[in-house]
């Protein structure tokens, strides 16, 4: 009884947790579709947005066409942002004033009064938009954060990067001036 039993238990513990996973998603993709809602995809237009950032100013992403821009989902709480976020502010300080290369980020579930104070404490001044809503997260098919989106001059999404990215890395500026 021992081995054997432990054995067929943690068995039936992986095939019902397996089954849960996969009635868990089916039934998101069920929902998506019946919402009408198409996650962000590679090769097709980026989904529009106009949302305000920490400031107040109102942004469009339809109207920065003619831009490379970079959307990064991020969030104070995310050890993985804030590990991303000293490449992110060398690339916006390169390319501020340039409408070449655009950054937009969009902080995800997170408190903007934190969000400023952690802006503040190390000195980044990317432009911040919040979703209150959250009406942007299923559009783009966000999974968590970091999510970085690269939409080309002509409104296509180019990359989708899940996770952290070296925005100042050799391939990255590479990228970026292949899309400029």
């Amino acid at each position: 009884m021992g081995f054997n039993s432990m054995k067929n238990k943690k068995t039936i513990i992986v095939v019902i947790t397996l089954v849960a996973a996969l009635a868990a998603g089916v039934l998101i993709k069920g929902t998506q579709k019946s919402s009408g809602v198409r996650a962000a995809t590679e090769g097709l237009s980026a989904p529009d947005f106009a949302l305000q950032d920490m400031d107040g100013k109102s942004w469009r992403l339809s109207s920065l066409k003619g831009s490379v821009v970079i959307v990064n989902y991020w969030a104070t709480w995310c050890e993985s942002c804030r590990l991303e976020m000293p490449a992110l502010q060398k690339l916006y300080e390169t390319t501020k004033g340039s409408d070449k290369l655009r950054i937009l980020t969009v902080l995800f579930r997170d408190d903007p009064a934190r969000a400023a104070a952690y802006m503040a404490q190390y000195g980044y001044n990317f432009p911040v938009l919040l979703d209150r809503e959250g009406t942007t997260y299923p559009r783009y098919g966000l999974t968590g954060v970091p999510e970085t989106f690269i939409i080309d001059k002509g409104g296509i999404l180019r990359k989708k990067i899940l996770g952290p990215m070296d925005f100042v890395s050799p391939d990255a500026t590479a990228y970026f001036g292949s899309l400029i």
